[in-house]
């Protein structure tokens, strides 16, 4: 009988025995089921670790739709107690006066150059 070898030392066209046959059929099964297996539980678990994965991402949008929110609240907090200041008479007339209005019986003193007001002169009476 001739000694049989595997598949990859054989020379062509010598042939090849069912047992080596049926060896790399089973190989070639072995292969496909372990393949259908990583498949299957790759499956699995993407549907088990999706929704996780979906957690964490909406939990990072809440968090940062929270922080959003809160400094909303603090910026129409100081715009509340800004408009209220406002429509006080205090408020109204520091602003007036920043847009240079002036109250009826008041003059405008306008410097130039930021120059310092000239001193009043002293006045004296001869009689």
């Amino acid at each position: 009988m001739d000694e049989w070898m595997p598949c990859s030392k054989l020379e062509r066209g010598k042939p090849v025995s069912r047992k080596s046959r049926r060896r790399f059929g089973r190989q070639i099964v072995g292969v496909l089921v372990l393949a259908g297996v990583v498949l299957a539980v790759g499956l699995t678990l993407r549907k088990v670790v999706r929704p996780f994965m979906f957690y964490s991402t909406e939990s990072s949008s809440v968090h940062q739709l929270q922080r959003e929110n809160k400094a909303l609240q603090t910026e129409n907090r100081r715009l509340r107690r800004q408009r209220a200041y406002l429509l006080s008479k205090e408020g109204a007339e520091v602003e007036a006066r920043k847009l240079g209005w002036v109250l009826p019986g008041e003059h405008t003193l306008v410097l130039e150059n930021g120059a310092a007001p000239p001193a009043p002169e002293a006045t004296s009476k001869q009689d």
